[in-house]
């Protein structure tokens, strides 16, 4: 991950909302000056079929590395994928993963925020959301607003 070619300056935030500007500018690292296109609903099925899946599975994967450098509330894991994997795939997807679990009140879940160049495009890129919830309605409520609040609504 780097974003060293960007000057941005954060308010105060915290460590929740500091996560999610963190991902994105990671999602979007690959990227180099492209432009983002839009936030959709991603038509990609999530990995894994469910929280504990992610949470057994993921680690393990040599595609995938721990997202490091950003804060982290108790119970949440954050994963990328490496720099290889997005070179290796023709659409250039960059993926990372919020996945919840106990005690954070959103647990158990898995959040994906997927960037990629669509097909006939040269310099744009789209991002796509999926999520896995399998917490109360409650914490469920509250992961789709907090990712409509941060990322904005995916276009369905």
């Amino acid at each position: 991950m780097h974003a060293s070619r960007y000057d941005i300056r954060l308010a105060p935030t915290r460590p929740m909302a500091a996560l999610m500007v963190g991902l994105v500018l990671s999602a979007g690292a690959w990227a180099g000056d492209s432009w983002i296109l839009g936030n959709v609903a991603d038509s990609e099925a999530l990995e894994y079929p469910t929280v504990a899946a992610f949470v057994e599975q993921l680690p393990k994967r040599r595609d995938v590395e721990v997202l490091r450098g950003l804060p982290l509330e108790p119970g949440m894991l954050a994963y990328q994928s490496t720099k290889a994997a997005v070179a290796e795939d023709p659409a250039y997807s960059a993926r990372t993963w919020l996945i919840f679990t106990a005690p954070h009140p959103m647990a158990p879940s898995v959040a994906r925020l997927r960037t990629y160049v669509p097909e006939h495009e040269l310099h744009r890129r789209l991002q796509a959301w999926a999520t896995l919830c399998e917490s109360t309605a409650e914490g469920c409520a509250r992961m789709d607003a907090y990712l409509k609040r941060v990322v904005g609504s995916p276009a369905r």
